[in-house]
């Protein structure tokens, strides 16, 4: 505001404290957060507890679904990459997991967005393949398929990103296991 007068701006840092030395500013930050008081957004001026309270469930269900997909991709690779070490599927699955690693992993969301939603076009409807943004159509009926169809280029980045790493702690656990004593022995023995 240009009108504001100085007054006005001595009351104003007064009443948010900006002229406190900052470790009185921490140690009252830090009563607040542990009263559960985070403040309020300079967007929507609302608690920033409640804002975060209407992300959560969002986020925890896009985590979950990706790291589901994570396990179902990692595991079965881990450990075929494990019994068969130095393989050509071995080379391929380990160059692939250090690939989406080292992807940058916002890079690749927007590659995905603008690959499947900005260019290539659903033949039936003539519309974008997949959902660019949001959890599902707004004003459309609630909708499984509806809710697959949003989740499926998020749950993509994000579980090709960790399947790389957990492909590989799989497969190194799994070599380490592999040559110890009881598992020499049970082989001699005959079990599989």
């Amino acid at each position: 505001n240009q009108d504001i007068t100085s007054e006005d701006l001595a009351r104003l840092e007064e009443q948010l404290g900006v002229n406190e030395p900052l470790p009185v500013k921490y140690g009252k930050w830090l009563g607040n957060v542990l009263h559960g008081d985070l403040g309020y957004s300079i967007y929507t001026h609302r608690p920033a507890l409640e804002e975060i309270g209407d992300r959560l469930p969002n986020t925890l269900y896009l985590m979950g679904a990706a790291f589901i997909v994570t396990l179902l991709l990692a595991l079965p690779l881990g450990l075929l990459a494990a019994l068969k070490p130095y393989s050509i599927f071995d080379f391929i699955t380990t160059t692939l997991a250090f690939a989406g690693q080292s992807i940058p992993i916002f890079w690749f969301g927007l590659l995905l967005i603008i690959i499947f939603h900005s260019t290539l076009t659903n033949p039936l409807t003539g519309g974008p393949l997949l959902p660019g943004a949001g959890m599902s159509t707004l004003g459309a009926p609630f909708s499984l398929q509806d809710r697959f169809g949003h989740l499926i280029l998020p749950v993509t980045m994000l579980a090709l990103f960790h399947a790389g790493q957990y492909m590989r702690f799989v497969r190194a656990s799994m070599l380490d296991v592999i040559h110890l004593d009881y598992i020499r022995t049970a082989r001699a023995k005959g079990l599989p």
